[in-house]
């Protein structure tokens, strides 16, 4: 990772930094090309630090031609265009292929992050996504919620006890690991969240 990699990724919000975090790792076993649609460049560049150069954008010319997409990548849906984008996911993505989502969620302007334009920020976004990717014939297999007010304050009793109580400290971190993700995606208490569905795979 570069200086301006690493940078972008310091700066990112502690909810989409540990859903990125946790899409390079399922991404990490796929050999491939892998479609990327990103209304966020600086998601986008700490993504690409961090799997290599495996992400192409749908008419990228440096695509091996000779390959079907492995899998899929979407970072943050926007409001106005999901419907459309996800229709071309759909018809591009082989059936079997994983699609990930990674979508700020309302409490993420508490946060100072998220878009206005985003389709997570409304209260129903995430219902109205995992609909769709139903009607779209995903099978959802993983939701995650990043960020979470629990997790949060357990990294804020954290770093209050490095300087007088290393040993808790320790305790609290290993605690706030454990939480690192909430499978309960529906709930808006979260800055970010994952989604992965599997093409093709209809109920």
């Amino acid at each position: 990772m570069t200086t301006e990699t690493a940078a972008i990724h310091d700066a990112l919000p502690p909810g989409p930094r540990s859903a990125l975090h946790a899409c390079a790792l399922a991404l990490g076993a796929s050999r491939g090309p892998t479609l990327l649609r990103s209304a966020v460049p600086q998601w986008e560049a700490t993504l690409r630090s961090r799997i290599g150069d495996q992400l192409f954008a749908p008419a990228d010319a440096g695509r091996p031609a000779a390959q079907a997409w492995v899998g899929a990548v979407w970072l943050e849906p926007q409001r106005q265009t999901w419907r459309a984008e996800l229709g071309e996911i759909a018809a591009e993505l082989p059936g079997g292929g994983l699609l990930s989502i990674i979508v700020s969620l309302p409490l993420a302007f508490l946060h100072g992050g998220g878009s206005p334009a985003s389709l997570g920020m409304l209260p129903s976004g995430a219902w109205q996504l995992r609909r769709g990717l139903t009607r779209s014939g995903f099978r959802v297999e993983r939701t995650f919620a990043f960020h979470t007010p629990r997790s949060s304050m357990l990294h804020w009793l954290a770093t209050r006890l490095r300087s007088r109580r290393p040993d808790w400290s320790d305790r609290v971190h290993s605690a706030m690991r454990r939480r690192f993700a909430a499978s309960d995606f529906i709930l808006p208490l979260a800055t970010a969240g994952l989604i992965q569905a599997r093409a093709g795979m209809r109920p």
